[in-house]
């Protein structure tokens, strides 16, 4: 029997259906707190009762109109033990398509412990089918909880299990839309968010093949200003530097506005990496097997040496590309034997046979090989692309580029010297780094082992973030 200061469910329900203006809401919103401490204070919740006719009380209640009386409710439902997940997962969806967003500004400390037992049921989900079943209300309200283009507290923690479910799809839409602002509506966004979703988007954008965008991500939680260096941006510098050389063949310099101390940090904890992409750059096989011998243990403990070995897998596509541009034609012999292999085993010459073929086949590069009586004697020719400067296609895809490139050194000027001239930015943007950035020294940097996926269990290798080549 419920007595004053225990209201039966029905009254509650009552209470949640009678509101209707945002200041009966905002009371509601109290009330509704204070039954939820009171239920944490005496480890049961009223939320978990029934109607006295034996109805659950979500099926009385509208997901729209009521959406913060129904996230309580809903949130102790799927906090008892033993919840009948197959039941709950439809009213859990239905949450998640119509919920008012004004309402849930009111109580984003429910929405943050909705975001976190749906965590908990993904990390202990039998089957990649339940997985995806239970990740799909959570996107929704990621992406119903924000602006396009504007970050929270949940964006983090979405890509986070997106990776560790390996769906990696359910996160493109949102980072193919180019964040331009933060939203702090349900908690505050910290620094640490922002690296993490350009961390981990940069990872999971990698695993896509939209290898551009991942560099651009990477680069953005590089190059983040902060008063101390987090190890997660020397993390991401690291497949940062692995990705380019993937992509470009090269290394390109970080933005001008990178605080020092990041330089400062990468030289000192980068070396094997800043050794690797100069040897890669100079094409010195010889050099960069050493470096695999000598930091290997390091590349595997940073999860990249498969990034590592897809590096040396291109290497002689780098070569090759190289090659066409000191010579017009030699022999396949001459050719294996400029990279470094037996001119005189046919196995290899086989292989460089393939891989110039798909090279030309694929317009990496342009030229034919002619057949000859001996393996060895076949002519290869490197010619230019003769529809460089004449294809119409060509030519519109070339004045695309340029507009594009004006527009964005245009915009990035622009930027730099409105960054330069207010100091407001500055001072924001360093004291919200303030204490939340991780310190290198002193022992208060973030251990990469408690950061969201640094799990010994993912590795791109495993993945095939390309399989094979730099395509």
């Amino acid at each position: 029997m419920s007595t004053p200061s225990t209201p039966s469910m029905d009254s509650i329900v009552e209470l949640i259906k009678s509101t209707s203006t945002f200041e009966q809401l905002h009371k509601e919103v109290q009330q509704l707190r204070k039954l939820d401490k009171a239920s944490n204070d005496n480890h049961t919740s009223i939320f978990e009762s029934a109607l006295q006719d034996g109805r659950d009380p979500l099926e009385v209640l509208d997901s729209l109109q009521h959406s913060a009386g129904y996230l309580f409710i809903l949130n102790a439902r799927l906090s008892v033990e033993g919840c009948d997940l197959d039941r709950m997962l439809p009213l859990l969806l239905e949450f998640s398509e119509k919920f008012d967003y004004e309402q849930l500004a009111l109580v984003p400390d429910q929405v943050s412990y909705l975001v976190k037992t749906i965590t908990n049921f993904v990390q202990s989900s039998p089957s990649h089918q339940a997985t995806i079943a239970l990740l799909l209300p959570l996107r929704l309200m990621v992406m119903r909880s924000s602006r396009p283009g504007h970050l929270t507290v949940l964006h983090p923690g979405f890509l986070d299990l997106c990776i560790k479910s390996r769906a990696y799809d359910f996160a493109l839409d949102l980072l193919l839309t180019d964040t331009i602002d933060v939203d702090n509506t349900l908690g505050q966004v910290k620094y640490i968010d922002h690296l993490q979703y350009h961390y981990l988007g940069g990872v999971i954008l990698a695993l896509l093949k939209y290898k551009e965008r991942a560099i651009d991500f990477l680069e953005i939680a590089v190059s983040a200003p902060g008063h101390s260096v987090s190890l997660v941006q020397i993390d991401a510098y690291k497949k940062l530097v692995i990705l380019q050389l993937l992509t470009h063949g090269k290394t390109s310099p970080l933005p001008k506005y990178t605080a020092p101390n990041v330089h400062g940090a990468i030289k000192s904890r980068c070396a094997a990496y800043l050794d690797f992409a100069t040897a890669f750059m100079k094409l010195d096989k010889s050099a960069l097997m050493n470096l695999v011998a000598q930091h290997g243990p390091a590349f595997e403990e940073d999860l990249n040496s498969g990034l590592v070995k897809r590096c040396l897998a291109s290497l002689r596509r780098r070569q090759i590309e190289k090659l066409t541009e000191t010579y017009m034609t030699l022999s396949l012999g001459d050719l294996c034997q400029a990279l470094g292999l037996d001119r005189n085993v046919e196995h290899d010459l086989l292989d460089v046979k393939q891989e110039l073929s798909m090279m030309i086949d694929e317009k990496h590069i342009f030229g034919s090989i002619t057949p000859a009586d001996d393996l060895a004697s076949a002519t290869v020719t490197f010619t230019d692309d003769s529809s460089l400067y004449t294809s119409h296609e060509t030519l519109q895809r070339l004045a695309q580029s340029i507009a594009t490139t004006q527009k964005m050194i245009a915009q990035s000027d622009a930027r730099a010297k409105e960054i330069e001239k207010s100091k407001e930015f500055v001072t924001k943007a360093y004291t919200a780094a303030g204490n939340q950035a991780s310190a290198m020294a002193g022992g208060h940097g973030m251990n990469l082992a408690s950061m969201p996926s640094f799990g010994g269990e993912f590795d791109y290798a495993e993945e095939g973030v390309w399989d094979g080549g730099d395509d």
